[in-house]
This record gives C-alpha cells, sequence and structure tokens, in this order.
C-alpha cells in the first residue's frame, strides 16, 4: 500500500464522515486533491467492495432527506443527475421517497408557510417552482384541489 494511496483513502473516508457520496462525486474529490488516477480507482474499488460507496443507497438517502426537506421531483432529480447518478437510478429512488413520505403534504406545508409570511400568490409560485415542484402541483395545492 502505497503512501499516496493511503492519503487518498484517508480523504475518502474524511469525507464520508460528513454525509455518503456517489462513486463520481467521491472521483471528483479525490481528482480535484490531484490524486493519481490509479490511486483514485483503487479506493473507489476498495469503498465499493466494503459498501461504503453505494448508488442505489446514495440515491435512495439523498432522494428521501430532499423530500423531507421540501424540494419536489425536478430538483431532486437534477441534483442526482449531476451527482452522477443514472436517470433511472433517480426515479427509482425519488418513487421509494414518495412511498415513505408524502411529498404533496411536504408541498402544502411549505405553501401555507410561504402565504402565511404574507407573501403575494405569485412569489410564493415562483418560490415552489425554484424547489423543484411542478406548476400543475403547485396550482392544486394553492387551489385546494385534491
Amino acid at each position: 500500500m502505497t503512501e499516496t494511496y493511503q492519503k487518498a483513502l484517508n480523504y475518502a473516508f474524511l469525507l464520508l464522515k460528513y454525509r455518503p457520496r456517489s462513486v463520481r462525486e467521491m472521483r471528483d474529490r479525490l481528482e480535484r486533491k490531484a490524486f493519481s488516477s490509479s490511486d483514485i480507482e483503487k479506493v473507489i474499488r476498495h469503498l465499493s467492495e466494503y459498501g461504503y460507496l453505494d448508488d442505489v443507497l446514495f440515491a435512495r438517502l439523498f432522494a428521501r432527506d430532499k423530500v423531507k426537506r421540501g424540494y419536489g421531483r425536478k430538483r431532486i432529480t437534477y441534483e442526482l443527475l449531476r451527482l452522477g447518478i443514472g436517470f433511472e437510478q433517480a426515479k427509482t429512488a425519488l418513487t421509494e421517497a414518495d412511498r415513505e413520505i408524502d411529498s404533496v403534504q411536504v408541498l402544502k406545508d411549505l405553501a401555507e408557510r410561504a402565504m402565511a409570511g404574507k407573501q403575494d400568490r405569485e412569489k410564493v409560485v415562483q418560490y415552489l417552482l425554484r424547489r423543484g415542484f411542478s406548476l400543475t402541483e403547485i396550482l392544486k395545492v394553492l387551489n385546494n384541489e385534491d
């Protein structure tokens, strides 16, 4: 085990200490630190082999967390794609998160809080659009349709 490989592995564990990472995100972070590509691949292989890097699990956890925090499908999908998760994996993770957490209720709560702040309707719609909800979903909630 070379010294640079050990440094790369230690840095990877430091990153994982704060939150789970996707394989692509880990690779990008290690490249930014200028580790060699062979060391990076060894670290990725090691972490994947021992279950520290798992894109499917990462996507599930990420989607569930973002739905709880009030983000819509579009934004979560975009973020997952940016982090190197495939579209189908992202879709599956979102479907599972929707089964666990009522995203419509989350949207209703967000809209209520925004409207209680005496925001005008247009500003509330823009806010919810930025959070990744579709216009159709937003209008249904704001018009009290079920």
